[in-house]
């Protein structure tokens, strides 16, 4: 095969950037008082006045490390030590939580209930990626996620997600399929049965209420602007129920329509990943 000049050059700049990423990471070291391997949220992150962001630092870094192949040269004992860490903001029932966090700190919703069943989901879900990076032989616990293996119980849960707000409902959605792809990996047959079963009524309810004309979920979408790009956002989040699950997508077609309709500018982190993933879970499945 002949590698053409433009592909060398890129190759170059992917490999730099990597580098640069790699060389960045490894500066948000937290050192003092903490293991190797804790790293910072940001580089001005105030360690006393904020421990708790320590948590979100290190299981980004940690899964950002593992992307970029740098965690293939981390020896075993520092995998533990930083595992064990991760383990020790495990609650009781099982969820991760940052240190710190308190009702009267926290708002995803206006009932209290709702914001801490998706803070609890989406701090989980991040770490329970990071301890996966660092032991992938080791199998999480996770029996809190055991009453959504109940049809009843999810169908319920299903009912009450807020398409108003598909973005954060998007997340809840994926960070609950996440839980119940990991409790399919235990091989129990019972579990294997009743995941499977979960799955099927997840897709039910997509295939339901998903539209035909962009492919996503959410309420006001088609009145375009704000609702239709949180809409596109939240939706990125369930198409990767499909992904895992290699099933085909419905409509994704339309969806690559719309992100190639948006001007090529920098929006955000989340929105500009979630136009990429879009278009490379389209052309990966066609």
């Amino acid at each position: 095969m002949i590698v053409q000049g433009s592909d060398l050059a890129l190759q170059d700049m992917i490999d730099r950037a990597a580098a640069r990423s790699r060389h960045f990471l490894e500066s948000l070291q937290a050192r003092k008082n903490y293991p190797e391997g804790v790293m910072l949220f940001d580089r001005g992150q105030d360690v006393v006045r904020w421990p708790g962001m320590l948590l979100s630092g290190t299981y980004n870094g940690i899964m950002c490390l593992d992307l970029l192949g740098a965690l293939a040269d981390w020896p075993g004992p520092l995998r533990l030590s930083v595992a064990n860490w991760l383990l020790s903001h495990r609650c009781a029932s099982g969820v991760f939580r940052i240190e710190g966090m308190t009702d009267d700190a926290v708002y995803k919703r206006p009932a209290l209930e709702d914001t801490w069943a998706y803070i609890d989901f989406h701090v989980t879900n991040y770490t329970l990626g990071a301890l996966q990076a660092l032991a992938p032989e080791d199998r999480p616990v996770l029996d809190f996620v055991r009453p959504w293996l109940d049809p009843v119980w999810l169908k319920a849960w299903l009912a009450e997600r807020d398409l108003r707000d598909p973005w954060l409902e998007g997340n809840n959605i994926v960070n609950l399929a996440s839980f119940l792809g990991l409790l399919k990996e235990e091989g129990d047959p019972l579990t294997v049965g009743r995941v499977r079963e979960a799955f099927a009524v997840l897709f039910d309810w997509h295939d339901r209420l998903q539209e035909p004309s962009t492919g996503f979920w959410g309420v006001g979408q088609m009145q375009g602007g704000e609702r239709l790009l949180h809409a596109m956002a939240g939706s990125m989040h369930n198409f990767h129920i499909w992904y895992a699950c290699g099933r085909q997508l419905a409509y994704q077609d339309r969806a690559v329509d719309y992100v190639l309709s948006r001007e090529p500018v920098w929006h955000s982190a989340c929105i500009d990943v979630d136009e990429v993933e879009c278009q490379t879970g389209s052309r990966d499945r066609t």
